[in-house]
């Protein structure tokens, strides 16, 4: 029976143009979602790199913020300032130069 319907089908060029247009919308579908797919994978990782480049970019402008206060305290207390005085001006304990 199944068969006989298939020859059928067959046997008509509009259902077999019917079934071809749907098996080419099928894998029109199927390219274009594999596309945004790879689409959205790059951007996400190009969204990463920018994320992690701007985090490198924080992290290495306060460790120089830091390293630059704790030349200045260094300097300071080189050239006789109190530790009070040292504190006040760059938040370092002249105990944590030494």
């Amino acid at each position: 029976m199944a068969f006989e319907s298939m020859q059928r089908a067959s046997a008509r060029n509009d259902v077999r143009e019917l079934i071809e247009a749907r098996r080419k919308a099928a894998s029109d579908v199927a390219s274009q979602l594999l596309e945004a797919r790879e689409q959205g994978l790059e951007q996400g990782r190009e969204q990463g790199l920018e994320q992690s480049r701007q985090q490198g970019l924080e992290q290495s402008r306060q460790q120089g913020a830091s390293d630059t206060r704790r030349e200045i305290a260094r300097a300071m207390l080189l050239q006789g300032a109190s530790s009070e005085d040292i504190k006040k001006m760059t938040g370092i304990d002249s105990a944590d130069l030494a």
